[in-house]
């Protein structure tokens, strides 16, 4: 079994760009693209899976300002509806500038000292989605994403410090770390951290996620991407395989007592 167990470690690990090492907490894992990278990689998320696309909001048909919803087709910018809706409650949308906005022009999206939602339905499965990436820019300590089931039962929360341990500080600025300061904007504001993070649910999916900013600062975002692999959801858990394990060295053992009590 642990060869079993390695081996499908080994293909959950090649679906992203792994520039930096990566964490798992609960079900979910957590990987970070490239210095400069800003968008999601199709292949990388999907691989060969037949029928898994990835859509992301841009925030370019976003009104300016605060609204109370705003539903996405997570269009990537296209104005070509994907396979998935989703639906931000409320919503503060910033036009670009030194603090967010992929490729330094458009809008993002913004959480000042509160929480704001986003529900997400694959219209394919009517179900959730297995993966969720965006570009966090000028991270503050107080930035937090909680990832919450179908059932609304939270499973995953990842903060700021998780984003620092991966990735390192800003001490010393870009010349110490190439993920400190826009990428888009001459690497202004060099003191935080601006990366592609990728989150993954290898044994089910997620259906809201919650965009908090504890105290001052902003959790600012952009190209919030969204995919669901179904290679990814067949991988049965650990703790199935173990049960799994478990079973055949029991079925094993009930054939070895059969033919001993033959003699």
């Amino acid at each position: 079994m642990a060869t079993r167990y390695r081996s499908i470690t080994g293909f959950l690990g090649g679906i992203f760009l792994l520039a930096a090492g990566t964490s798992a907490a609960g079900p979910i894992s957590v990987s970070y693209s490239a210095p400069g990278v800003e968008t999601p990689t199709t292949s990388a998320v999907c691989g060969a899976t037949a029928g898994c696309t990835v859509g992301y909001e841009t925030f370019s048909y976003a009104p300016v300002g605060s609204n109370a919803s705003y539903t996405s087709n997570f269009s990537s910018g296209t104005g070509t509806a994907s396979a998935y809706t989703g639906v931000y409650s409320p919503i503060q949308v910033n036009a670009a500038d030194q603090y967010g906005g992929a490729g330094g022009n458009g809008n993002y999206d913004v959480v000042f000292g509160a929480s704001n939602s986003l529900t997400i339905t694959n219209n394919t499965t009517g179900g959730g989605v297995n993966y969720f990436g965006l570009w966090i820019s000028a991270a503050d300590a107080g930035n937090e994403l909680q990832f919450f089931d179908s059932s609304n039962n939270l499973i995953f929360t990842y903060t700021a410090q998780d984003m620092i341990n991966a990735l390192g500080s800003c001490a010393n600025g870009n010349a110490g770390n190439a993920y400190c300061g826009n990428p888009s904007d001459y690497y202004a504001d060099s003191g935080e951290l601006f990366a592609f993070v990728n989150f993954i649910d290898p044994v089910g999916t997620f259906s809201k996620i919650v965009f908090t900013q504890n105290g001052g600062g902003g959790f600012e975002s952009d190209n919030q991407a969204v995919a669901y692999n179904s290679a990814l959801s067949a991988i049965p858990e650990p703790a199935s395989l173990t049960l799994m394990g478990a079973g055949l060295v029991g079925l094993l053992l009930a054939r070895r007592r059969s033919r001993a009590g033959r003699f």
